[in-house]
């Protein structure tokens, strides 16, 4: 069978003149646009937007958004307004993103109870800045929120702790560090099984 008795159309081609890149482009004049730049504080420029105004609504908004410590270190590096002393209580010299992060320090149940001297202490610790006292509070909060402390090993024993809040214990028991006290012989045994952890009143 032919394919011109088929029935089947056939394809034409058409010859298309070849053009250089440079001809094919247009090169239109472009008009030329003014960058605007807004400014953090109030210059009476046209487009300003004044934060330097309002700073205690801006410490609102970053407390009330809980963002992320990297957040904040961003916003430092990018305004100088987030980077200057907010010259707000407790602590003036304190920039505004610091302060919004020591605000969310102060929102977390393991932070309320300690006093002004462990909370300083645990800033030191952290790398003096109240942003990575932030982040190490939340990554604390996630890993409790997984339950990752559930269980602990130590060389040759473990202790593991229920949902409920029993504390048990298993191994080895030469020292006595599995808690259980002496054994009916008067000794400290091993412990192969876990063995509920009872705590005596006095």
């Amino acid at each position: 069978m032919d394919a011109t008795t088929s029935g089947t159309e056939t394809i034409q081609f058409h010859n298309i003149p070849e053009q250089p890149i440079a001809a094919a482009l247009v090169t239109s004049p472009r008009p030329a646009f003014q960058r605007q730049v807004r400014h953090c504080f109030g210059d009476s420029i046209p487009g300003e937007f004044p934060l330097a105004a309002n700073p205690s609504i801006v410490l609102h908004v970053l407390t009330a958004c809980n963002l992320d410590p990297q957040d904040l270190a961003k916003l430092e590096a990018t305004c100088s307004f987030f980077r200057q002393p907010a010259k707000f209580a407790p602590d003036y010299d304190l920039s505004i993103a610091e302060l919004a992060a020591f605000d969310m320090c102060q929102k977390r149940a393991i932070f309320k109870p300690m006093s002004k001297d462990e909370r300083n202490d645990l800033k030191q610790k952290c790398g003096g800045s109240w942003k990575l006292v932030l982040r190490y509070l939340l990554a604390g909060e996630a890993c409790c929120r997984r339950e990752k402390f559930q269980a602990i090993a130590g060389p040759g024993h473990s202790i593991a702790v229920t949902s409920s809040g029993a504390v048990y214990s298993f191994g080895s028991n030469s020292l006595g560090q599995l808690g259980h006290g002496l054994n009916q012989d008067g000794n400290t045994a091993d412990e192969f099984r876990p063995h509920l952890i009872r705590l005596e009143t006095l």
